[in-house]
């Protein structure tokens, strides 16, 4: 053997010994990857893989300013960074950079179970709860004025400390606005709602109110189909003081407690149980019709019932607790739904349910659905909704659904587990125009996003729209990969050809900053509809598109 081929089969023996296909010399050239996620809102979730290097030099900057420098060791390197301030962090490691932004948080409060109540003209002195700034480094947050939206009260603050008085003649719903936080970490409002009352009434029975007061319940009360009716009446404030209220066999139609044509009202602090139901029959916990400017807080309510709010608006529903009950309204708008908590292991289509309404907020609500329940919250012909910081998990179908018509809603910061199908998504005769999807974090789940278009044009409609929705910061972990794509977007033609191509309208979708997980896809069609807004991570491309809509890097 000549001298050249004997080094020639010498290097190649070299090369295949050490698995290499690079170079004739067997060089082994290293792979790094890294992610960043955002958990519990200010802490950083990090991981990094390490191929052929056992160690690597990470630099982290925030608002491109060096903070640390760290070495890590493969394989694999995983690390929770907490409480981190806010601001835009780089993680630099190797030639690889992933990026992440910890928000600037406006500050919060909570205002429920805070004596409000005034008797007459008398005076009412409250220590007010401490706001909170989900961002540590802008707590404590202040107090910073207070005042009366509605002239019924004379109020004046001094730190926490809020003198309430009420004015000559005033009577009824009181409302107090108090602003907190700073320039810094950002300026909060909340409004604080009371009532002026002179008439205090003890109740011991079931049956009607129809006129103005104070109304206490004294013992548990028990009634046949229905137990409270409350009517064609204003500024009727009940507390139940603990106490529970039960209707026996009651049927569907039937409601434990029955709010009608009522003119500011507030319910509190009752334990709401229909017993005895038939089989196949859905009564209902509280049923309220044409009512305006109420209050529902801290109350349980019990079993297979829900809560139905029907033409109402204006109401609050907070710190409830929803035991296999759930909430659906219609016609209503500008209701506020948060703080409360769905716990259920029944069949049902969804925890909370908005249909036909507009202005609502959805809120800092825990739902659990047991894997029975199909979704979370479903939203259907709404406009200009909030849906943020709710935490839902265990649900057959998906996280949030909508269909119908949504236009203008805002979906942010929420956190979906286990929702089987989707995080969020919408196919019966969905529509979508000028919506945000943003920071959502959703995990062992079928997709981040699902949209489609089942069933024809509905009596008034004339095009399926898909224009002008953003989608930015949203995650995908631990993908199920149930559906195939780990996003699945088809608004280009209905799903079994129900509407026709030229009535689908699609164009100024923003998609950036998204981590679409590790499965197949994102699919989305039309791909002309598309902003690529830079930023997305993805999976490989999936099977019915060789090539990605997105510029994509490895997430």
């Amino acid at each position: 053997m000549s001298r050249l081929k004997k080094a020639l089969y010498t290097a190649l023996v070299v090369g295949s010994l050490y698995g290499c296909k690079d170079s004739i010399v067997g060089v082994l050239h290293p792979r790094i990857s890294q992610t960043a996620t955002l958990e519990n809102f200010v802490d950083i979730g990090y991981n990094a893989n390490l191929e052929n290097i056992s160690q690597a030099t990470r630099k982290m900057l925030r608002n491109d300013s060096l903070i640390n420098t760290k070495t890590i060791s493969g394989p694999s390197y995983s690390e929770i960074i907490r409480n981190m301030p806010k601001g835009n962090y780089s993680f630099v490691l190797g030639n690889d950079t992933t990026k992440i932004e910890v928000p600037n948080y406006l500050p919060t409060v909570d205002f429920s179970g805070l004596q409000a109540k005034l008797n007459g003209r008398d005076s009412l002195s409250a220590v007010l709860p401490n706001p909170i700034d989900k961002n540590p480094e802008d707590n404590p947050v202040p107090y910073i004025f207070a005042r009366s939206l509605d002239g019924k009260t004379q109020v004046s603050l001094n730190g926490s400390n809020l003198l309430i008085k009420s004015n000559k003649d005033s009577l009824g719903f009181y409302q107090i606005e108090l602003e907190f936080g700073s320039q810094k970490g950002g300026l909060g409002k909340a409004i604080f709602n009371g009532m002026i009352i002179r008439n205090n009434f003890n109740i011991t029975s079931c049956g009607e109110i129809t006129s103005p007061g104070n109304y206490f319940l004294q013992n548990d009360l028990n009634g046949t189909n229905s137990c409270l009716n409350i009517h064609d009446t204003h500024e009727v404030y009940v507390d139940c003081l603990g106490k529970k209220i039960t209707a026996n066999n009651p049927l569907s139609g039937n409601s434990v407690i029955n709010i009608t044509n009522v003119n500011k009202f507030s319910l509190l602090n009752c334990t709401i149980n229909p017993i005895n139901v038939p089989s196949n029959q859905i009564p209902d916990n509280l049923y309220v019709l044409n009512s305006f400017y109420g209050t529902i807080t801290n109350n349980t309510f019990i079993g297979y019932a829900p809560v139905r709010i029907q033409g109402s608006s204006n109401l609050q529903l907070s710190s409830n607790n929803f035991i296999k009950s759930f909430y659906q309204q219609d016609s209503s708008n500008n209701n506020i739904i948060e703080n409360n908590r769905f716990d259920s292991d029944f069949h049902g289509a969804g925890l909370i349910i908005l249909n036909k309404g507009f202005g609502n907020t959805i809120k800092r609500n825990f739902a659990d659905g047991h894997g029975n329940f199909d979704d979370g919250i479903i939203i259907q012909s709404e406009s200009s909704d909030t849906i943020s910081e709710n935490t839902l998990q265990n649900f057959w179908d998906c996280g949030i659904e909508s269909t119908g018509l949504i236009r203008n809603t805002i979906i942010t910061n929420n956190t979906i587990k286990k929702a089987l199908y989707c995080g969020i998504g919408g196919w019966y005769w969905n529509s979508m125009q000028g919506n945000t999807y943003s920071r959502n974090r959703v995990d062992s789940s079928g997709t981040l996003f699902t949209f489609a278009r089942r069933y024809a044009l509905l009596p008034g409609e004339s095009f399926v729209y898909f224009t002008d929705n953003t989608f930015t910061d949203n995650v995908l972990t631990n993908v199920n990969n149930m559906r195939g794509y780990a996003t699945d977007i088809e608004m280009s033609q209905s799903s079994f050809g129900e509407v026709d191509r030229s009535k689908f309208v699609a164009r100024n979708n923003i998609f950036s900053n998204n981590d679409f997980g590790t499965g197949p896809g994102p699919y989305i069609e039309p791909r002309s509809s598309i902003i690529d807004g830079g930023g997305n991570k993805c999976g490989p491309p999936s099977l019915s598109q060789l090539t990605s809509p997105l510029v994509c890097h490895n997430p």
